[in-house]
């Protein structure tokens, strides 16, 4: 492998954490910023929303989503369905949880452990991997190019 071919596997992988970096960062600030202006609700799982489709080999494949509703400060019954879907119901009907919202925007109201905070903390820790591939294949060129200066030189 030449030295290039290093640097450019190197270069690529400081982008790349880079980036991890910077979507971490914008996922924790948004999610910060929500959660100040956010209301808190308690709302009630009241139904299941379905969802179907048919994969590549042409298999029936289903998933649940739990449908929430709460009522907002103003008394309106607001309904959402949870973003994250499952084979299986994650909780019986009837069954209680505290959702965040937004003020103007009630409709888009997410459970209060459905947010963004995880996949932000994910991608943080995601970040020192790629350093430490990066980190390898800058050794990699090093060695191999004081390997071939050693053989030039002999």
């Amino acid at each position: 492998m030449s030295t290039a071919s290093n640097l450019t596997y190197v270069i690529a992988g400081v982008a790349v954490t880079a980036l991890l970096l910077a979507a971490s960062i914008y996922l924790r600030n948004e999610d910060r910023a929500f959660r100040e202006t956010a209301v808190r609700a308690e709302a009630t799982v009241v139904a299941r929303a379905d969802t179907h489709w048919r994969d590549n080999n042409g298999d029936d494949q289903y998933e649940k989503y739990d449908v929430y509703q709460l009522t907002t400060a103003t008394g309106e019954a607001v309904r959402f369905n949870s973003p994250i879907s499952a084979t299986q119901p994650r909780r019986e009907i009837g069954a209680r949880a505290m959702a965040l919202y937004a003020p103007g925007a009630p409709s888009n109201a997410r459970l209060d452990d459905e947010s963004r905070g995880l996949m932000s903390r994910i991608l943080l820790w995601c970040s020192p991997i790629g350093l430490a591939f990066s980190a390898v294949f800058f050794l990699i060129g090093a060695r191999s190019r004081r390997a071939r200066l050693e053989r030039a030189s002999s």
